[in-house]
């Protein structure tokens, strides 16, 4: 956060280096704070360091993270794992738009509001939208908007089955009309006649068959 509040290179670094170098000794941090002269042996460990680290030890927490976070949402660290994105073109997003979340960024990019913003441009707009897609399949969610367009489709797919779907309802996440869908919910409602073993794997396979699937993890029995 403080790369994207703008500080000096390096003030943020000595942070980075200090927790580098904790996480790699062999002693626990909290032993090594009862005694202040061995870890400011240490480098880079001096004493603002050393009081920094009690007050994390004492308090769970940091004044300075505190306030950090009094200015911008912790989300906005979500948004610096998007590839292209670094510190100071979020800062931008988000003294510009208020996009401190990776699905506020992915709204204002699908609304092609980042293309006329200085530093952008059309293609930094597109490689950002796919960069919110790899983000997605990592953590397995997807904002309703780009639920609703595969929803959708998958819609348009199984009436293409015939009669056998008499309809076909939204449920989960997706009907109760979320931010962010983490699985698409779709109740197919067989029509009278075709509520046969037969009628309904010839369903799923035709449903398979989709073209935005890329492979089934399991197919099972109507309960």
């Amino acid at each position: 956060m403080l790369e994207i509040d703008g500080a000096i290179i390096g003030r943020y670094r000595s942070y980075e280096k200090a927790a580098e170098l904790i996480a790699g000794l062999p002693d626990s941090i909290e032993q090594l704070a009862k005694e202040p002269e061995k870890l400011k042996e240490l480098p880079g460990i001096g004493d603002r360091m050393v009081e920094h680290l009690n007050e994390i030890l004492q308090t769970g927490d940091y004044a300075l993270r505190k306030k950090l976070l009094k200015k911008y949402p912790a989300t906005i660290l979500d948004v610096l794992q998007l590839q292209s994105l670094g510190p100071k073109k979020a800062a931008l997003l988000f003294r510009k738009f208020k996009a401190g979340s990776v699905p506020e960024v992915e709204k204002i990019a699908l609304e092609g509001k980042l293309r006329d913003v200085p530093g952008f441009g059309e293609k930094s707009e597109q490689n950002i939208l796919k960069a919110i897609e790899a983000f997605k399949r990592l953590i397995g969610r997807f904002l309703l908007q780009s639920v609703e367009v595969a929803a959708e489709a998958l819609q348009e797919h199984i009436a293409k089955a015939g009669k056998a779907a008499e309809s076909v309802t939204p449920a989960g996440s997706f009907r109760r009309g979320k931010e962010t869908v983490g699985d698409l919910d779709l109740l197919v409602t067989l029509a009278d006649g075709y509520t046969a073993q037969k009628h309904v794997d010839a369903l799923a396979e035709h449903i398979l068959k989709f073209p935005e699937s890329i492979r089934p993890l399991r197919t099972a029995k109507t309960k």
